[in-house]
Parts: C-alpha cells; structure tokens; sequence
C-alpha cells in the first residue's frame, strides 16, 4: 500500500451543502513501491485497497472535532496507450 500522509485542507460545512478538494494519493506515490511495480503492465494487475481519510477542525465556539470515512482505491497501470511520452 502507498505510505499513509497527512495534508491540509480549509473549509467551511454549514447547513448547505459544500465540498472541498483533497489529495487522496500522493503523485509521488507512483514511484515508490508497490504502485511502481504496475508500470508497463497494461492493467492486466491491480492493487484495490481502502483508504482511511480523517479530518479534523473545530467548531464555531472552538470545541475540536473530526469525522472519518473509508474509500476504496484501485491502483492499474491504465494509462492511455495511444500517446507517447513526448505528446505525439
């Protein structure tokens, strides 16, 4: 599995809906084991995990808070074989 990270993120939640945009996996990730051992395997392997994802912050009178979730993540080497790595 990629190496676990924290990050930061700032937003409001209110009463409507909102959303934010997080980093999930690290673009270096790709370059470290074992998502660097996918490369060139055409998708014919893949790694499905689940990721934890935790945030913190505090209200509007300053009490901490945190909520977690899990997501599943599926790492293949899916990339667009029609193009090379010059752009052509």
């Amino acid at each position: 599995m990629p190496y676990s990270f924290d990050g930061g993120v700032t937003f409001t939640v209110t009463e409507s809906p909102s959303s934010a945009v997080f980093v999930l996996v690290r673009a270096q990730a790709k370059l470290e084991p074992p998502l660097i051992s996918l490369r060139g395997a055409g998708g014919q392997i893949a790694i499905s995990t689940i990721a934890q994802v935790t945030f913190y912050g505090r209200d509007q009178v300053g009490n901490d808070v945190s909520v977690s979730g899990s997501i599943g993540v599926n790492f293949a080497d899916w990339g667009d074989s029609t193009t090379s790595d010059n752009g052509s």
